[in-house]
């Protein structure tokens, strides 16, 4: 897990980072993240920010209108059939909508989880680089194949190595995908 407490404006180093949203988003945006992930954290929910707005810390400059977090299932009250968000927990932070995800499948439980914390020093904890990739292969729409393709654009060969390590060994039906999306990305490093 990374965990984003630094507000410097250098340039993209591999690590995620909250001042990588500054070239493609609002700051009422990313003070919405800080905000969010702060009263997730103040109300002991594991968090980590996810989709858009985590592959632009990774690196990739993209845009959304909302915010994405995962977050364990204490984030919601379940009533028979009926599921809530928790109390105190916002939908929206000046106008942008805020999205909870949860892991509901054992294959997402045991390999995302472990991602989410809590953070303590007052950062916003991102979604790994790895498990991000395997969030969006698991999505399995256009737009996230293309997010994955510009980030592997942005890194080098062993931890793109070690990505496909990952998915072939833990997510089998997706290593032909993500092999396709590391030689796409390849092919358009070299144009």
């Amino acid at each position: 897990m990374t965990l984003i407490d630094v507000f410097s404006e250098e340039p993209f180093t591999g690590i995620a980072s909250i001042n990588n949203l500054h070239s493609c988003v609002s700051q009422v945006m990313i003070d919405g993240i800080k905000t969010v992930s702060l009263i997730l954290a103040k109300q002991g929910v594991r968090h980590a920010l996810v989709g858009g707005m985590a592959v632009a810390c990774h690196g990739y400059p993209r845009t959304t209108d909302n915010m994405d977090f995962a977050v364990r299932e204490c984030a919601f009250e379940y009533h028979d059939r009926l599921t809530l968000l928790r109390v105190g927990l916002p939908v929206k932070y000046m106008g942008i909508r805020v999205n909870y995800i949860t892991f509901t499948t054992k294959i997402e439980k045991e390999l995302l989880e472990q991602y989410l914390m809590v953070p303590t020093l007052g950062g916003v904890p991102v979604m790994a680089l790895t498990p991000l990739i395997a969030m969006k292969l698991m999505a399995n729409r256009l737009k996230d194949h293309a997010d994955v393709c510009e980030l592997l654009k942005r890194r080098g060969v062993e931890e793109i190595e070690n990505i496909l390590k990952f998915i072939t060994n833990n997510l089998p039906s997706h290593a032909a995908l993500i092999t396709k999306l590391i030689a796409s990305a390849d092919n358009e490093k070299k144009r």
